[in-house]
């Protein structure tokens, strides 16, 4: 399994497991990263994605109101 974040001005992701990392059925890694809120942001849109050599591509997004 590999981890990507495209977002601009992320940080260099950390995860549980060095990646590319092997899981067995249901196991999880873990990802963090860093974002400075820009003083342009008013909504901040991320999407990793998850890859693997034997299931499809994984997507997973949130959005976030900046204030």
């Amino acid at each position: 399994v590999d981890v990507s974040d495209p977002l601009p001005g992320l940080t260099a992701l950390t995860c549980s497991d060095t990646l590319p990392a092997s899981l067995s059925p249901g196991g999880t890694i873990d990802c963090t990263a860093n974002y400075v809120v820009q003083a342009t942001d008013t909504t901040i849109v991320n999407t990793a994605t998850a890859t693997a050599d034997q299931t499809g591509q994984v997507n997973s997004s949130v959005t976030v109101g900046v204030q």
